[in-house]
């Protein structure tokens, strides 16, 4: 406005001096005039401009607030779901560690109830052995009387009475002696077999470890054509976790697998088909950007299923892995493995799992047949 004004009085001044003035002079005037007027009209241009990108800055700052409030409950949840896992984590290794208490306890049982029974059994043979002493003297003693005089015949029977039920005694002490020694026995039979499960048990749980390495290294190798930065294949509690980025598997917001994705799935279904006791979990998981497609796909958690369901169908269909091994499962923006706050988080968040975990069965059968 200032250079408007100024504009207006050079020309009055300049019309009102115009017959004192140069021709020249004149023209000056008016050059000098018309710059003034286009410099106001940029400084107006500029001034519009540099609003709409003070209001572009506010909408952007509500954006990051929003983001922020969400990315907090994001993380609150993200340590529910680790205290679960590591709960179920050390789920086995707690029934392994009562396993071994029950033994230690049932075979400091065992070695006390196996001193008693010998502490039992000595005592019987020192009460045999007495019985016996006490048999060859009466013995003695029969034959000595009867040597002595014939007429004691009632106290001979006598003593053959008491012989007799001597030998009753002694019959009696190796009766149960004989249970003794069964109980014995058993108690024996009952650690061995108590050893053998636990042993059968480490051996199994060492197995299926290494089954779980080497099956990781299968897959590791089967994949090792395709870009590090697009998969990852770990082991951990027993499982194998196949982490493929939506880089290598989808296109932006679309749930088609693209031809890379299928080779790479292909590759993983060949080492699949040659372990028929593993069962396959497929999980689709997105970032947080809120999703703005078409159709019936209402937000990130149908896009996550959708995408599930297409790398089991590749797995199934086009490669004939058998249905019942595997099973689709999409948990949307709900379990992030970085922070949704930055691009590469997001990145990293927009994922398919495949959870590969081995049969469990022959280990929790005999988990089972000692509780």
């Amino acid at each position: 406005m200032k250079f408007l004004q100024l504009a207006l009085i050079i020309l009055v001044v300049s019309t009102s001096i115009t017959s004192c003035v140069t021709t020249k002079r004149f023209h000056d005037i008016q050059a000098k005039n018309a710059e003034l007027l286009s410099n106001e009209t940029e400084c107006f241009s500029d001034m519009e401009m540099v609003s709409n990108e003070n209001d572009q800055l506010k909408a952007k700052l509500d954006e990051m607030q929003i983001s922020y409030v969400s990315t907090n409950k994001e993380l609150a949840l993200t340590k529910d779901k680790y205290s679960s896992e590591q709960n179920s984590k050390n789920t086995i290794s707690r029934k392994y560690d009562d396993l071994n208490k029950q033994y230690s306890g049932m075979l400091t049982e065992k070695e006390a109830s196996i001193a008693k029974s010998n502490s039992e059994i000595n005592e019987l043979h020192s009460k045999i052995a007495q019985k016996e002493s006490e048999l060859a003297q009466l013995q003695n003693a029969v034959e000595a009387e009867k040597q002595m005089a014939s007429n004691q015949t009632a106290i001979l029977s006598s003593k053959d009475g008491e012989i007799s039920q001597l030998n009753s005694e002694v019959l009696r002490m190796q009766g149960l002696l004989a249970e003794k020694d069964n109980e014995i026995s058993s108690f024996e039979t009952g650690l061995a077999l108590r050893e053998a499960r636990v042993k059968q048990l480490e051996q199994m749980m060492a197995q299926k470890d290494a089954e779980a390495m080497a099956l990781r290294d299968r897959i590791r190798g089967a994949l090792k054509g395709f870009n590090s930065s697009d998969l990852s294949v770990e082991e951990k509690d027993g499982k194998v976790y196949v982490s493929l980025s939506e880089k290598l598997l989808f296109e932006t917001a679309s749930a088609d697998v693209d031809p890379k994705g299928k080779e790479a799935l292909g590759k993983v279904a060949e080492v699949l088909k040659a372990n028929e006791d593993i069962s396959v979990l497929v999980e689709g998981h997105t970032d947080n950007v809120p999703y703005i497609g078409y159709g019936k796909v209402k937000d990130n958690w149908d896009l996550s299923v959708l995408r599930a369901t297409s790398v089991t169908r590749i797995l199934t269909s086009d490669y004939q892995l058998p249905a019942n091994r595997v099973t689709a499962s999409g948990r949307g923006e709900y379990m992030p493995i970085a922070d949704n706050a930055t691009d590469e988080g997001k990145s990293k968040n927009r994922r398919t799992d495949i959870i590969l975990t081995p049969n469990m069965d022959e280990l929790m059968k005999i988990i089972g047949s000692d509780e």
